[in-house]
């Protein structure tokens, strides 16, 4: 027998022990109370939903516009190749990402070429993505109520610190 409580007999059989039991009968107790609080908390604050404008996403119009941003995209980018490769592409991976992140990461695909093309192609792909997620939680500040405001901005917070620290690793 281990020291985690579990013995293995055979290839594909482990059998657990007391210990372990009891452990989990309590998860299992702690659990269920916590899913009863939590039901009896929700039917407390309940609301009405709210009916919401949902467009069709394969609609001609969405998938035009698309195809426009992407090709704007992807001449911007080979524009910002050629005049300023150093930091055209940040810039424009920058701008791109606060309307759209996968038009800047499909033009990144095909423009890395090479361990060094990789490399800035990942990096212009965070910062499009780290500007996506910045504008979306300006929309929150700015629109939402309550503690949804403080939870979105601590975690875009969380996320620009990863990305920051991702970027200088890099």
């Amino acid at each position: 027998m281990c020291h985690c409580g579990i013995s293995t007999r055979g290839p594909l059989r482990a059998d657990v022990s007391d210990e372990s039991d009891g452990q989990r009968t309590t998860l299992s107790r702690l659990s269920t109370l916590l899913s009863l609080a939590n039901r009896r908390s929700s039917r407390a604050t309940h609301r009405e939903p709210r009916q919401l404008a949902v467009d069709n996403p394969f609609s001609l119009t969405a998938a035009a516009r698309f195809g426009a941003l992407f090709a704007v995209v992807l001449l911007v980018v080979k524009l910002a190749q050629r005049y300023s490769p150093e930091q055209g592409i940040y810039v424009v991976a920058a701008l791109a990402g606060s309307v759209d992140v996968d038009a800047i990461t499909l033009s990144m695909a095909d423009a890395a070429g090479g361990t060094d093309g990789l490399a800035r192609a990942t990096a212009a792909i965070v910062i499009a993505a780290v500007a996506n997620t910045v504008v979306k939680c300006g929309a929150v500040l700015a629109l939402g109520a309550g503690p949804v405001r403080t939870q979105v901005g601590v975690a875009t917070a969380a996320l620009l610190a990863a990305s920051l620290l991702a970027l200088t690793l890099m």
